[in-house]
């Protein structure tokens, strides 16, 4: 997460920008199907309940704390003009009201003012990028910053606004270092990640996990068209992975997609029967209306324009 911030998003990570956690360090994976989302959209949203905390007795210092900062420095320089941490502080001051209610307006200007010190202190003693692929460089980097955020915030303030950034943060850099040790046997290797893995909390490890789930499934899916695998071997595969109820789920997301697949195939073939003047376009419209629902038509045009994309670039199977 660390190397991911400081190479894309320099700028922001100096200034303390709330980037969230989760969105950090993610690996890049293909964008399932919006059936495969549908159907995995209860386990995400499960793992993302479990990864809220519970009730705070501070109403004000709550998990999305840094989210509302961010929205209300981003209202107060919409432009992302370099002013002064003063006229920033009036520009503040101007829509305080507008993000925090009533009665958390002082307390929230107290910190805002904080907060833009904060930036302020960030930017000034900030150096060049470093090396991101040397765990000892980023966790200087860590350390000074952490430095920075302890000198402007009180314990309970830091915790809300990036403990949670800190857990996950000090989880890749561990696993940083244990991969770069090459004092380490394979087995020592696995073992010091497998235990580092532990070492980040349920909710994160649950949120982790879900946001896999859909690639997973997408990437499974490819495999089974790329050897032909029958309905009754994708349902002992996924049955094995995910269980009875989620393997007769996605057997039905088979079901409808060959479906969807002939429809479009049948409306295709009379698509060209039309250009080639053996039926009339009253025919072909009626033929339309029967093979799709009006909602289905509207995103006719564009499954038709993939079709023929997948069809002129897939690859002949061996």
């Amino acid at each position: 997460m660390i190397a991911a911030v400081l190479v894309t998003t320099a700028g922001a990570w100096w200034l303390g920008y709330p980037v969230p956690a989760s969105d950090l360090d993610r690996s890049n994976t293909a964008v399932p199907s919006f059936a495969l989302l549908e159907l995995t959209a209860e386990a995400v949203e499960g793992a993302i309940d479990a990864a809220t905390p519970g009730p705070i007795a501070d109403s004000f210092l709550t998990p999305d704390l840094r989210y509302r900062i961010g929205d209300l420095l981003l209202a107060a320089n919409p432009q992302g003009e370099h002013l002064s941490s003063e006229a920033l502080k009036a520009r503040v001051e101007a829509v305080v009201a507008t993000r925090f209610p009533p009665v958390e307006t002082a307390r929230a200007r107290v910190l805002l003012g904080r907060y833009i010190d904060y930036q302020s202190a960030l930017s000034a003693q900030a150096e060049p990028g470093p090396d991101v692929d040397d765990p000892r460089s980023l966790r200087k980097v860590f350390e000074a910053r952490r430095q920075v955020r302890q000198q402007h915030f009180m314990p309970d303030e830091y915790e809300a606004l990036f403990g949670r950034d800190d857990e996950v943060d000090l989880h890749n850099l561990a696993r940083m270092e244990i991969e770069a040790n090459a004092g380490l046997t394979p087995e020592q290797r696995n073992a010091a990640l497998e235990e580092n893995e532990r070492s980040l909390g349920e909710p994160e490890r649950a949120l982790r996990a879900a946001n896999h789930v859909p690639s997973q499934i997408s990437a499974q899916n490819d495999a089974f068209e790329a050897s032909g695998a029958s309905d009754q071997e994708r349902f002992a595969q996924r049955s094995a992975t995910y269980g009875i109820e989620t393997a007769q789920r996605l057997g039905q997301v088979d079901r409808d997609e060959r479906d969807w697949r002939g429809r479009l195939t049948q409306y295709a073939d009379a698509q060209a029967a039309l250009r080639a003047g053996g039926i009339d376009t009253q025919s072909l419209d009626r033929l339309k209306a029967k093979l799709f629902t009006p909602t289905e038509q509207l995103r006719l045009d564009a499954a038709l324009q993939l079709r023929d994309l997948a069809s002129s670039t897939a690859l002949p199977r061996q």
